[in-house]
């Protein structure tokens, strides 16, 4: 798939998707998991995998919008309904090379991040705007079990007085701190 490709159509709800290419091309093999499907991952990440003959594994506790990208399913993508219990992810796929965090419950998403520190390649983590936002996931957290973090920074919504959704990449294994300065979107996004 290529990048122009993956990248069509980033808008704050999918701005995880410059460093999920970023990610998947660091990597450049091994398993990739997403937690929590979306329409702005799914299908792309999909793509990539089935391109790239990687395994994908997407996990969700909400059927309905899963059964949105059933269509999907083969030998290289599989999908896991979880219900109540996140930890399956990690009996199923325990050292990704690849993850995204974008699951709910939003309070789990820590929990799932510190248990994979140290067996996740890179794990994209969307949502991750600094206060004051609508949604506060307690990433502040999380940061210090990575050696390597970078920041997909999309400034602030000065009519709501609220920063817009931001997304970031951590790593204990790869320097994602080498993408800061790169831009997205007509320099809409940049890493920091």
């Amino acid at each position: 798939m290529e990048q122009s490709k993956f990248l069509e159509n980033v808008t704050d709800w999918e701005n995880h998707r410059p460093l999920l290419w970023l990610a998947l091309e660091e990597t450049k093999t091994g398993e990739v998991i997403e937690m929590g499907c979306g329409d702005g991952s799914t299908r792309q990440l999909h793509e990539y995998c089935k391109y790239n003959n990687r395994q994908l594994y997407s996990f969700d506790t909400d059927q309905k919008w899963m059964d949105k990208f059933l269509d999907c399913k083969s030998t290289t993508h599989q999908f896991h309904h979880v219900i109540n219990h996140w930890e399956v992810a990690q009996q199923i796929c325990p050292k990704p090379s690849v993850m995204l965090i974008d699951h709910a419950p939003g309070e789990r998403r820590i929990v799932d991040i510190k248990n994979y520190c140290d067996h996740a390649g890179i794990i994209v983590i969307h949502d991750t705007q600094p206060p004051p936002t609508a949604a506060d996931y307690g990433y502040e957290r999380i940061w210090k079990y990575f050696k390597y973090i970078v920041h997909l920074d999309a400034g602030k919504n000065h009519e709501a007085n609220d920063n817009r959704t931001w997304a970031s990449a951590v790593s204990n294994h790869y320097d994602v701190t080498k993408w800061r300065g790169l831009t997205f979107n007509d320099g809409d996004y940049k890493l920091k």
